[in-house]
């Protein structure tokens, strides 16, 4: 540690909180991996039914610092000075993230009795996005949520038919593959399926099960969302992309 952050530190300045960095990581893991601090926890962390369990490492990848950081927000769409992050777990809820997890500032997820929200390696869900899991929501490896998302795998309420009387289940599980970008402000919803390597375009809304008819992936938008095209992926090595965006703003190439 640097004098520069133990400064930082000791005044409240720093990017993170260590008093939540420490709290969060010994309440849910046993004390020989809590003290490698695989979770680093911003200042603004409300949480709710935390207990032993409740965050699981990936089983295939060593422990490691900050592997997960949870409401740690290094490039801002938002103040991070009001913005507080939500957890809300209820008894036997499990949030198994992979390796590389960032869940953004002022994010919100609730995962109800019993439920599992997997989320895979090198995942994303930037500023004010909302997971709320009451049955099952999984995510694949190198997946990116935008800002002001909504993710749900249930309807909330019941509806019935109104001559027959008639009702169905008001959850259905939601399935996202591998190399997806879900931009800012789309909604899935529940029984949504997302095939590997699909972008889902601004303000889009998911109800369906997208590889029933394009497996491969693609662009896909509107409300419902709908196919567009093929040709595009989603550029997931951030050195790569970094690069290229220093291209771009050097050149003003509008080559695609």
């Amino acid at each position: 540690m640097t004098l520069r952050l133990f400064l930082q530190l000791i005044t409240g300045k720093a990017p993170y909180s260590l008093w939540n960095t420490l709290r969060i990581n010994y309440k849910v893991f046993p004390r020989s991996v809590a003290r490698k601090l695989p979770i680093k926890a911003g200042h603004h962390l409300d949480a709710k039914g935390l207990c032993r369990g409740c965050i699981v490492l990936p089983a295939d990848t060593p422990v490691h610092k900050y592997m997960l950081r949870l409401g740690v927000s290094p490039w801002p769409m938002y103040s991070n000075k009001s913005m507080y992050t939500w957890l809300w777990f209820h008894k036997g809820a499990r949030l198994v993230v992979g390796d590389e997890v960032d869940i953004n500032a002022g994010c919100r997820i609730v995962i109800t009795a019993n439920a599992t929200a997997k989320l895979g390696n090198h995942f994303f869900v930037n500023q004010n996005s909302l997971i709320y899991c009451s049955r099952s929501i999984s995510f694949g490896n190198y997946c990116t949520l935008g800002w002001d998302c909504q993710v749900y795998d249930s309807d909330f309420h019941i509806c019935k038919e109104r001559e027959t009387g008639k009702t169905r289940s008001p959850f259905a599980p939601v399935q996202i593959g591998d190399n997806v970008w879900v931009a800012n402000r789309s909604t899935i919803s529940k029984g949504s399926v997302i095939p590997s390597n699909s972008i889902i375009a601004s303000n889009s809304l998911v109800n369906d099960d997208l590889s029933l008819h394009h497996p491969e992936g693609g662009l896909f938008a509107g409300i419902p969302a709908t196919y567009k095209k093929n040709e595009l992926t989603y550029v997931t090595d951030k050195k790569e992309e970094a690069r290229l965006r220093k291209r771009f703003m050097k050149t003003g190439e509008l080559i695609f």
